[in-house]
């Protein structure tokens, strides 16, 4: 298996299209078929099926879909660093979360590189439960976590804010709901973020003060495949309405119906150890995070 093809893979799974795909790759799609040919063939299965018009995701594909995104992740790590920071004496650690890039952190990392060349930044995704380690354990001094977060463990500052929304296809008896309780969704297959995420505890400690048991049927730490199930298969999604841009981005059918529970929300903070002071590199990157937090407070 080649990293090309994964990459080739993912932008299938991501536009439901290899002609869309190619476009992005700048490649044939007759090149971007053979290439996914060629890896049915070493796998020895089918990932994609087609109903009519839409491109499917067999449930090898969806097995496969998260797994090729960690290996891509590590694989942008591994790059960064031998093609640019083993040429740098400086070097500073940022761990971001799963969402963290795309909600905030994207603006100010590539402020950071313009600002520090010198500076070799290696930042990478984890869980959020890694995101915490991550500082505990001082692998990062900084980190991306959602909340809530152990006030005695870390000093945190919050980024940004979005309520929890459940994701449905519009055939789904749900869809038709301005807005959701955790006692709506009892008997209803739901699909959520695994127990590495802050998402699944926050859902059941809603669930258990509303005096209902959740029929918890899949969990992942791939939003894309949340939402391939919440719409190919009739599950019910659960993640944060921040996240509702890759719905869109993918074509798929799906509504997001917010949470009335204020519990239920997404909050984005920025954390480093209790009392701990930053390096000089940590410090600088700390600034530009800070200051972009600023300003989109006053936007």
């Amino acid at each position: 298996m080649e990293f090309q093809q994964l990459r080739y893979f993912l932008e299938i799974c991501k536009f439901r299209s290899f002609a869309r795909a190619a476009e992005n790759c700048f490649v044939s799609p007759q090149g971007i078929s053979m290439s996914m040919q060629r890896l049915e063939a070493e796998l020895q299965c089918k990932l994609f099926a087609w109903r009519g018009k839409d491109l499917l995701l067999t449930k090898h594909a969806k097995f496969l879909l998260p797994i090729a995104e960690k290996i891509l992740d590590n694989v942008d790590v591994y790059e960064r660093y031998f093609h640019v920071g083993k040429h740098l004496d400086q070097n500073v650690k940022l761990v971001l979360s799963r969402g963290a890039f795309e909600e905030f952190a994207e603006a100010p990392i590539q402020k950071f590189k313009e600002l520090y060349p010198n500076i070799y930044l290696d930042f990478r995704r984890e869980s959020d439960v890694g995101a915490e380690m991550s500082v505990k354990s001082e692998v990062s001094e900084l980190a991306f976590c959602p909340g809530p977060i152990d006030c005695a463990a870390f000093d945190s500052q919050l980024v940004c804010q979005s309520r929890f929304a459940v994701y449905v296809h519009q055939a789904h008896p749900l869809a038709d709901h301005k807005a959701i309780t955790a006692k709506c969704l009892q008997g209803f297959p739901l699909t959520v973020m695994n127990e590495q995420t802050k998402a699944l505890s926050l859902l059941l400690d809603a669930a258990k003060a509303a005096g209902v048991e959740l029929w918890i049927n899949n969990q992942t730490d791939s939003t894309k495949t949340l939402f391939e199930l919440a719409c190919v298969e009739g599950q019910v999604g659960v993640a944060t309405m921040a996240l509702q841009p890759i719905a869109a981005l993918s074509k798929r059918k799906l509504k997001a119906i917010p949470f009335q529970e204020e519990s239920l929300e997404w909050r984005l903070y920025l954390i480093k150890k209790k009392g701990a002071a930053l390096s000089t590199n940590a410090k600088l990157l700390y600034d530009v995070l800070v200051t972009h937090m600023e300003k989109v407070k006053k936007c």
